[in-house]
């Protein structure tokens, strides 16, 4: 039998004209150290809040929590360096480098509560989240042109929220109950994968976690609307805020 092995071995050649090998992609070490980019993706937050039992005129209102089930889309930007520390002549498979990122998005749900005064009405809430940012340091391995990497920093957001009271029979607004804004500071950790697609463009895929602590506020709601002797339902509401941010993103290296 003839072996062809060592066709293999044979450059493939035309008359006058030699075909080279496909050139391989860059790897990270070829492109240049910083980058900015544009980001894509989902956001999943929890957002909770409970109020204290209060009393109002002899009537005793038990402690009730808001859950809000707040998701939607969001797009923003992120700029940030990744840096290779030298061994010997070599770079390392180390990568680390600072991000700044900013999104916006649109968030939004809502919770209903019974008014305990009034049976036949609801203590309607809504919350909207429309931008956040983060500062954050990158921390990674690079497989030629894969790079897998952790982050964590500091982050912020803004948050709205008002409410009314309506008339289950009727649909009627019968109060508004509150209007706020707010930013809230808090943390971010996150991990994803990056792969170099060219010198000077990459892709990644990334998860963010992002939690805003505790929020301590002050709820007002006038149970009686209209009536010379309002029954105003004041106390703290202790809450919590938090973000599932999965993302997709390109960005271009300079």
């Amino acid at each position: 039998m003839i072996s062809l092995n060592w066709l293999a071995a044979v450059p493939l050649m035309l008359p006058g004209v030699a075909l080279a090998a496909p050139a391989e992609a860059p790897g990270l070490s070829q492109r240049p150290s910083c980058y900015i980019g544009v980001t894509g993706g989902y956001v999943v937050s929890g957002r909770s809040y409970k109020t204290n039992s209060v009393n109002v005129g002899g009537s005793i209102f038990p402690a009730q929590t808001n859950d809000f089930g707040l998701r939607g889309p969001a797009g923003g930007a992120d700029i940030g360096c990744d840096i290779r520390p030298m061994i010997g002549a070599r770079p390392s498979r180390l990568v680390f480098g600072p991000e700044l990122e900013g999104w916006f998005q649109n968030v939004h749900g809502r919770s209903d509560v019974a008014n305990l005064r009034s049976p036949g009405e609801t203590i309607r809430s809504f919350a909207k989240s429309t931008f956040a940012g983060a500062a954050s340091l990158r921390l990674g391995y690079s497989f030629r042109n894969l790079l897998l990497y952790g982050k964590g920093g500091a982050a912020l957001t803004t948050f709205k929220h008002h409410g009314y009271i309506f008339d289950n029979a009727s649909g009627a607004t019968v109060d508004v109950t509150s209007n706020s804004n707010r930013t809230s500071l808090g943390y971010l950790a996150g991990a994803g994968a990056e792969v170099t697609l060219s010198r000077h463009w990459s892709a990644k895929l990334e998860y963010n976690y992002v939690n805003f602590g505790s929020v301590n506020t002050i709820y007002q709601i006038d149970l009686d609307p209209g009536q010379p002797t309002a029954a105003v339902l004041t106390g703290p509401s202790k809450g919590s805020e938090d973000e599932h941010f999965l993302k997709v993103g390109a960005a271009y290296h300079f």
